[in-house]
């Protein structure tokens, strides 16, 4: 493997390691849409989510008449693997349509205003409400950047006190939804199509290196009994590898987690810079699923990246710490 031998010897070499730039411009292209200020007014017109199936998403109109009117709610990138766009209750949001015929989910925009997870908590009383349930039944968490997992079972009191310093949170609790936030990590999202059971996990590049993916399959199968044959993943918006460049610090990282040099040579490519690497976290979180025993076309990929819309996605790398957030939330459905 070419690929695997190159990586394997530059990380070997240990050139100097640069820090994480957490401020490298989005200058690259991303997939065939070029990266600029004003990508998001060039993008192709989407056609709207028609199904008028709301039911499956929570309190959303797919069909609302004052929805799409300036021109940037006219204008939408075309995402992938299945997901379409959707007007909820706080503003457009993505659904996968593969996964919504098992629970009710959604990913928010930039339009939802969840700013940085500190202060009052109203802004998330529209996620709660699109998933159609009220702010205290609404799960979220003290991400930390790990593979911690917070278990919902049906039955469990409501949620109180302070938030569980965890990124996986894992439920077959129909009464509350579960929610992770984030601004160029990678949100997950997966729901069991035997036991109905919904998982939501966040994973930037330490997620990721600690298994975040692995470790919610794990969760689903060792809590509720899920097998990984069954389960539906969906990988939402998220920064893309042309715009995340990393410093050799990061493939270190990943490589003292056991990762092999084959994995890392598709996850890691070479940067614009001396001992920099373009990360790509949507291979990394989806070979991870697979890996664990999702078959690869229950995995659906959004393929947005954060930081190529500004008026649509929140950006930490692009925006720095004026970036807000977006959330990634879904609800276990009642089962008989």
């Amino acid at each position: 493997m070419p690929g695997a031998e190159r990586f394997h010897g530059r990380l070997l070499g240990r050139k100097p390691a640069g820090e994480v730039d957490g401020r490298h411009p989005a200058t690259h292209g991303v997939r065939d849409l070029a990266v600029s200020k004003d990508t998001a007014k060039k993008t192709l017109a989407v056609a709207l989510d028609r199904v008028g199936d709301a039911v499956d998403v929570g309190r959303v109109e797919t069909q609302a008449d004052d929805v799409w009117h300036d021109e940037y709610r006219m204008m939408r990138p075309q995402p992938s693997g299945g997901f379409v766009w959707v007007q909820a209750t706080g503003g457009p949001a993505l659904v996968c349509g593969p996964l919504r015929h098992l629970a009710a989910h959604l990913f928010t925009t930039r339009e939802w205003a969840l700013g940085s997870g500190v202060g009052s908590d109203d802004e998330w009383a529209h996620v709660a409400a699109a998933l159609g349930v009220d702010l205290a039944h609404l799960v979220r968490l003290r991400q930390v950047h790990g593979a911690e997992v917070v278990v919902r079972r049906a039955g469990d009191p409501p949620p109180s006190g302070p938030r569980a310093g965890a990124d996986i949170v894992v439920s077959n609790d129909p009464l509350v939804a579960v929610a992770i936030q984030t601004a160029d990590c990678v949100p997950l999202l997966m729901a069991d199509s035997k036991s109905g059971a919904v998982a939501a996990a966040h994973a930037g590049w330490r997620g990721l290196a600690a298994g975040v993916p692995t470790a919610a399959v794990a969760a689903l199968e060792r809590e509720f009994n899920a097998r990984p044959s069954d389960l539906v993943a969906a990988v939402g918006p998220a920064i893309s590898a042309p715009s995340y460049e990393v410093g050799t610090e990061v493939a270190e990282r990943f490589a003292a987690a056991g990762f092999d040099a084959s994995q890392l040579a598709r996850w890691f490519s070479d940067g614009e810079r001396e001992s920099r690497w373009q990360f790509d976290g949507w291979q990394s979180a989806t070979d991870q699923l697979a890996a664990a025993g999702v078959p690869s076309d229950q995995i659906h990929l959004a393929g947005l990246c954060t930081t190529a819309y500004p008026a649509l996605f929140c950006s930490y790398r692009r925006d720095g710490k004026g970036a807000g957030r977006m959330a990634a939330a879904i609800r276990c459905r009642a089962t008989s």
